[in-house]
């Protein structure tokens, strides 16, 4: 349990660190505010990083490392969602994102 706990937040602070990185890219690289949209497709990957890893490491039968997977990766989106509504809302600002 506790590895799975560890293992779990840090994936979440590594999917943080991959939203500032594409943050940091759309605000300052690209057109902004117009080319806003162009990576938002990468945010539905972000439940797969998080569902792969955890079946793979997961113990037990299929049904029993699925449910425990969907479950993991229910908590870590959580997560996320609270790290990027707090601090990733201030990285934004502070790098001249606007809403």
């Amino acid at each position: 349990m506790r590895r799975t706990l560890l293992f779990n937040s840090i994936i979440a602070a590594l999917l943080f660190l991959l939203w500032c990185v594409l943050d940091y890219c759309t605000v300052r690289v690209m057109q902004y505010p117009e080319e806003v949209r162009s990576l938002e497709w990468v945010l539905y990957i972000f439940p797969a990083i998080i569902f792969l890893p955890n079946f793979i490491i997961t113990n037990g039968g299929i049904l029993h490392k699925g449910v425990c997977s969907i479950c993991y990766t229910i908590i870590v989106c959580v997560l996320e969602l609270a790290l990027i509504s707090s601090f990733g809302v201030w990285f934004h600002f502070s790098i001249g994102g606007n809403l």
